[in-house]
């Protein structure tokens, strides 16, 4: 069983930024006391200000290596395809090859592939903009995402600003 490294709890502060940058700060440090309080408390589906970003989207970006942690995360998630702005989970995941978050998402009978950000990138394109630092990862996220695993290359900015494909065809 996890034990406390502190005695702070989610419902300490009563701000929603507080608490999204505190399970941040958790996850990064593998504190499962602290996440597992995060997870029992009313901020699971809070907001963090203008961006909408919520505890799925953190462990997104995050990462997360604790398996029930990020089920738990998930299965407490009101809508797996809500928006940070205009990207969701899936889309993080991919965009810094979180295999294992990607993986748990794509398994979720309510998770859509195809939503697309501002730019009409989906999660797929995400992927394909990864660069050669994350090639297993790139492939296996590909491949979850139905894309063709025989797509090389890339490292193409996603978001704007950039006229590069996302990957070329091996030949």
């Amino acid at each position: 069983m996890p034990t406390p490294e502190d005695n702070t709890t989610p419902e300490d502060n009563t701000t929603r930024e507080y608490n999204i940058v505190t399970l941040h700060r958790k996850i990064q440090n593998s504190d499962l006391y602290g996440i597992d309080k995060y997870l029992r408390s009313k901020y699971v589906n809070g907001t963090l200000g203008t961006y909408k970003r919520n505890a799925l989207h953190v462990v997104a970006m995050s990462g997360c290596k604790e398996a029930w942690v990020l089920q738990e995360i998930i299965d407490l998630s009101e809508d797996v395809n809500a928006t940070d702005i205009d990207v969701t989970a899936l889309m993080y995941a991919a965009k810094y090859a979180h295999l294992e978050v990607v993986t748990a998402l794509v398994k979720h009978p309510k998770i859509r592939l195809t939503v697309q950000d501002r730019y009409s990138k989906t999660a797929l394109d995400y992927a394909h903009a990864l660069d050669d630092a994350h090639k297993n990862n790139k492939t296996e996220i590909v491949k979850l995402l139905g894309g063709d695993a025989k797509v090389v290359g890339g490292g193409a900015a996603v978001g704007g600003g950039s006229e590069r494909p996302f990957g070329t065809l091996k030949l």
